[in-house]
């Protein structure tokens, strides 16, 4: 018995020894093991990583691509569409050819008004202008300006002789005002007439600051490195970590290379190197597969905007097979009897975009397209694009029967009608929708489309919260420019002579102006012009408190008048400013101090007529007087200019010297203020049809002859013998 528990005790023990050296051995191995598998995970992980890299770097190289032909898509973009716009514009052509033409003022604001939409219209554009040679001067968007006092006019002398292919230039400091701080842009010059025309240029400056900032979001300075240089090498965006900025002198961290020859710039961009590498790689690749995804919707999105822009400009006949295949890529409606093209505008869209921020932009703009596809969805199908800042087109495909056709149309335009009304009340936006004829063909949606921009001309004789139907444009009875430019001069002539006449005109102009249903520019035009002859008047005034106070009730017109909708609202504007104006006005012409000035003037005149120099230029230094003023003043007060008044006051003294002394012809015209006898006679003569000899010989002679009959009565025989 004991033998044998005896034995089961060994077995037992032989049994844990066997054990724990069989422990001892796998923990002997553990460390290699583990080392192993760590070298194992460690090699793998280098594999991967640098396989992620080289992937990385060619997603990189994609990206860089892809920034490059936004780059550029942006600004061919923005060059072919101004150029198209400036080529057919009627205020440039006229601007370059007739620089003496006598409605130049119009032409000017009517040239600068369309640069400056054309600049609010595309976002990266900094500034364009334009520059005349025939008498050196240059317009921008808010002024025109001699060239030698223009900023920019190095620039222009510069380029203006320049014979090189149009290309944009490299980046450089511009501004086009002294008010204005410089930035940095690239700008091109186009000649006038095209190709290589010495009438002048046009120069478009683009802002490298808001084209880069295009692109900020498709890079991350926290993965990637992107530095954009321009031909001469000036760095105009680099893209790095915070605190890195040393790092950009070692090129080597650049590894991919885009040279744009549109644009003349080059792309360098590369990885950020880093101890946590690995990760980045990681995100790198996967922003730019998300980069990648939003550039196909992106492209999807332009893709279908460039279709809609072209078809309805014309630019691109559709066929009905490119209609169906375009409904299949980008979800198009289908083609039905009719279709209609409105064009939905967003009214002060400078105040829109100054109020709200860009994400409540594209937030107010989705809701708009929204109620708008709430609101206009009846029989028909719809689809809607913005193209462009400012505007929406709709486009209402519908059903169209005898019997339903008027009704229809009836409802469409009551639903435009109801929409601005809603938009203002719960958006907050001011909206104007002109809507073109119903189309029955693709190819007579272009006409439709053109005729729904033409409405949008005639916003301010509609009521704000109608639709602007092209049919109720397309009647506008014909008109004379000329007439209500000669109205507008009556008006502000009476005005100026303190009658209250002015008022009667001002009615009627405005009332003319609703009865012919003139366009919006053409309206505006007229009304500018009245501005500027009032500004002129009240530059005239010599009183600086008087003149301040004039020109003030001006430019407060001018600024109410951007807010106005409807031609009621600025017929009533208008009237009331001119009240103020002319109570000012009236109370200056009747006060002490003018009649003061007057008196002064005529004084000044008569004491020192002689003075040869004596000038209505001397006359407006003395007195601080413009020379425009003094000149009316003359015609006002006296009945005739400063140049008569000053020649009759020197005939008059020169006939009683003529008469009652025996100073020579000569001697006399310079007594009386000319500096030559011929030019004394020449005048003389003109005045009194005889020279001034002659006119001395007619004065005597009587006065002889009277003598000679008294000594003849006196001494006979003396008288007989001779």
């Amino acid at each position: 018995m004991k033998v044998r528990t005896a034995g089961r005790r060994k077995a037992a023990a032989d049994e844990w020894v066997e054990k724990k050296g069989y422990k001892r051995i796998l923990l002997s191995y553990l460390p290699l093991v583990l080392t192993m598998i760590s070298a194992v995970i460690f090699v793998s992980f280098i594999i991967v990583t640098d396989q992620m890299t080289k992937e990385a770097e060619k997603e990189n190289a994609v990206s860089t691509e892809y920034i490059a032909d936004t780059l550029e898509s942006t600004v061919e973009e923005t060059e072919v569409s101004v150029l198209r716009e400036l080529a057919v514009n009627r205020s440039l052509n006229r601007f370059m050819n007739d620089a003496t033409g006598d409605n130049m003022r119009v032409t000017q604001y009517e040239l600068s008004r369309d640069l400056d939409k054309l600049a609010g219209a595309y976002p990266e554009l900094r500034s364009i202008y334009v520059y005349r040679s025939a008498d050196a001067v240059v317009l921008t968007q808010r002024e025109i300006t001699p060239l030698s006092a223009f900023p920019d006019k190095e620039f222009i002398a510069a380029h203006f002789s320049s014979n090189r292919a149009r290309k944009w230039l490299p980046a450089r400091s511009f501004t086009d005002s002294m008010l204005t701080p410089p930035g940095q842009v690239i700008s091109l010059v186009q000649r006038f007439p095209l190709p290589l025309g010495s009438q002048g240029m046009v120069v478009i400056n683009v802002d490298t600051d808001k084209l880069i900032r295009r692109i900020d979001h498709m890079t991350s300075p926290d993965v990637a490195l992107l530095d954009i240089r321009d031909a001469n090498g000036l760095s105009l965006q680099t893209a790095v970590g915070s605190g890195d900025k040393d790092r950009l002198t070692d090129t080597k961290e650049y590894t991919f290379e885009r040279h744009s020859s549109y644009l003349g710039w080059t792309l360098h961009s590369g990885l950020k190197k880093g101890p946590l590498s690995k990760w980045v790689s990681v995100i790198s690749y996967l922003w730019i597969a998300i980069g990648i995804a939003v550039a196909v919707q992106e492209d999807w999105i332009l893709g279908k905007r460039q279709f809609i822009r072209d078809w309805l400009e014309g630019e691109h006949p559709v066929t009905l097979e490119e209609w169906q295949e375009k409904t299949r890529l980008f979800g198009l409606p289908e083609l039905r009897d009719t279709c209609t093209v409105a064009v939905v505008e967003l009214g002060n869209y400078k105040e829109f975009t100054l109020r709200n921020g860009e994400r409540d932009q594209r937030f107010l703009k989705f809701s708009l397209v929204h109620v708008i596809r709430e609101q206009w969805q009846m029989e028909g199908s719809m689809e809607t694009e913005w193209i462009a800042p400012n505007r929406l087109v709709v486009l209402w495909m519908s059903e169209i029967t005898d019997t339903t056709s008027l009704s229809t149309e009836y409802d469409l335009m009551e639903r435009m009608s109801r929409l601005t009304r809603w938009v203002e009340h719960h958006l907050n936006l001011t909206v104007r929708i002109g809507v073109g004829l119903p189309a029955h063909s693709l190819a007579d949606a272009a006409d439709s489309f053109r005729q729904a921009n033409a409405a949008l001309r005639y916003k301010l004789i509609h009521d704000q919260h109608t639709a602007i139907p092209y049919a109720a444009t397309a009647q506008a009875a014909p008109y004379s420019a000329y007439s209500y430019y000669r109205m507008m001069a009556a008006c502000m002539k009476e005005l100026r002579a303190m009658n209250e006449g002015w008022k009667q005109q001002i009615d009627a102009i405005f009332s003319r102006m609703q009865e012919e249903r003139l366009a919006d520019e053409e309206l505006l035009a007229i009304v500018q012009y009245g501005l500027m002859l009032l500004l002129e008047e009240a530059e005239s005034v010599a009183d600086p408190v008087i003149r301040s106070q004039l020109e003030e009730v001006v430019a407060r017109l001018r600024t109410q008048m951007e807010h106005t909708g409807q031609l009621s609202e600025l017929h009533t504007l208008f009237h009331a400013q001119l009240e103020r104006y002319f109570a000012q006005y009236v109370l200056y012409k009747t006060s002490n101090k003018y009649l003061e000035t007057i008196n002064r003037v005529k004084r000044y005149i008569e004491e020192h007529f002689a003075d040869p120099d004596l000038s209505l230029t001397h006359i407006s230094d003395k007195f601080a007087l413009k020379p425009k003023y003094a000149s009316q003043l003359f015609k006002e007060e006296f009945g005739m200019k400063f140049v008569d008044f000053l020649v009759q006051l020197r005939m008059e003294d020169a006939k009683r010297r003529l008469v009652e002394t025996t100073a020579s012809v000569q001697d006399i015209a310079q007594q009386v203020g000319y500096t030559t006898s011929i030019a004394f006679g020449r005048m003389f003569k003109k005045l009194e049809g005889i020279t001034p000899g002659d006119y001395r010989k007619m004065k005597i002679r009587p006065s002889v002859k009277r003598l000679s009959d008294a000594q003849g009565t006196l001494f006979p025989d003396l008288h007989n013998q001779l």
